[in-house]
């Protein structure tokens, strides 16, 4: 019964960043004023654009990505996205040490629970390395105040 649970449990905490947020990441831009072209670019590359307000939605595993807002008479904007490590990625390493202590504490050896659940970490942490859910981009919200050009 407890192999059932600790193979169910370690199936179902599988990917965590995948599981808990997919694979894309969207952000929210606006402008005043609105109806500006907003679009995010990653590595030299528009992967996502729209008309503010919008939500623009971009792969987690893109790198380098940075948001141009621009309207005709005024300033283009850009502004860098932050990626950084998502904390559900870091939960594919959490609940490892916790099974295996538990598998430990309940008087038995290192067996088949505790090695299941840290295979599993490594699965987890390989789906979440290859779907790019691991990163997560900040800010989510950007409103740019778009600034009169001079003629």
């Amino acid at each position: 019964m407890t192999r059932v649970f600790v193979a169910l449990a370690a199936f179902a905490l599988t990917a965590c960043g995948t599981v808990m947020h997919g694979s894309r990441d969207a952000i929210f831009v606006d402008s005043r004023p609105d109806g500006a072209a907003a679009s995010i670019s990653c590595a030299g590359n528009v992967v996502a654009r729209g008309t503010t307000p919008a939500k623009l939605v971009i792969p987690r595993r893109a790198q380098g990505c940075s948001v141009t807002v621009e309207r005709a008479g005024h300033k283009t904007q850009r502004l860098d996205l932050d990626q950084s490590f998502s904390g559900a990625f870091w939960s594919n390493f959490a609940f490892s040490p916790i099974l295996a202590t538990a598998t430990i504490v309940n008087g038995r050896d290192f067996g088949y629970d505790t090695a299941a659940a840290l295979l599993t970490s490594g699965v987890a942490f390989l789906v979440d390395q290859f779907t790019g859910a691991k990163y997560t981009y900040e800010p989510k919200e950007i409103v740019v105040d778009l600034e009169p050009a001079r003629p």
